[in-house]
């Protein structure tokens, strides 16, 4: 499933040549696939330290969890070595887990049978600003540039397959997550990749990997509420193509352009 989505957002990324000799689009705006790996939410709150704890994590498949996204952008601003953008795309977030999880959040009800997790995916619709600035240029047409982005996002589908084959599935659109991520990218031509790394993180709690029932505090504490600022490490790598010049200073770009 991660190879399908990254390969469309390749595949999208291919397509925008012809995309923008056939739509006319101003210069400002670009398309973005990335991927991220992040070390996997292992918090166990009121098992922590218990032999229970111990063996549900010693069934962990992977010590991380996966993103493939892919977004279009459009400039807000352009000038000499800045540029500032917003833009609207599509997350999909992996986890492979082997512990229980709180199935009331799909069916309602208690099970007599405790599930268990053997895949959670969330899918988001996410809202990126990105800043981009030019700390190096190298020849015409090619520059190192610094960059920092803030996305927030809004989940608007979670599945779970169990251990036991079973598939749970919900439809219902709440804020998920919030993220600052800095980083340093090159651009060639109409090219760019960047490096960055999870710097904050705001989220939710999520109901459906935590859950007080599950994971009680002791002397009868619950889960908080609200939201969580734990951040685990997250690193993002993505790819990126505009669909005219624009950024940085068109007058530098003649040569490449065979003009």
């Amino acid at each position: 499933m991660k190879a399908c989505v990254f390969s469309l957002a390749l595949f999208c990324l291919s397509l925008t040549p012809m995309m923008a000799q056939k739509f006319q689009f101003q210069p400002g705006w670009r398309f973005t696939a990335g991927y991220a790996s992040q070390v996997q939410d292992r918090r166990l709150f009121g098992l922590e330290g218990t032999i229970l704890a111990r063996e549900i994590l010693k069934y962990e498949e992977q010590n991380y969890s996966y993103d493939l996204s892919f977004a279009v952008h459009r400039s807000l601003l352009q000038r000499g070595d800045f540029r500032l953008d917003a833009g609207l795309g599509y997350r999909h977030e992996f986890n492979n887990f082997g512990r229980p999880f709180n199935h009331p959040y799909f069916t309602g009800r208690y099970h007599e049978i405790l599930r268990t997790v053997r895949r959670y995916q969330v899918h988001q619709a996410y809202l990126p600003l990105s800043l981009q600035v030019r700390v190096l240029s190298l020849g015409d047409n090619a520059m190192i540039f610094l960059g920092g982005s803030l996305e927030g996002s809004i989940h608007f589908a979670k599945t779970v397959r169990a251990t036991s084959g079973a598939h749970f599935g919900k439809f219902t659109a709440a804020p998920y997550s919030l993220e600052i991520s800095p980083g340093i990218g090159l651009k060639v031509g109409l090219w760019s990749g960047m490096a960055s790394y999870r710097w904050k993180h705001y989220r939710q709690w999520d109901h459906v990997i935590f859950d007080g029932f599950l994971y009680p505090y002791p002397h009868g504490r619950t889960l908080p509420t609200g939201i969580d600022t734990y951040n685990p490490t997250k690193l993002w790598f993505t790819v990126s193509r505009d669909l005219e010049d624009g950024w940085w200073r068109k007058e530098q770009w003649p040569k490449w352009r065979g003009k």
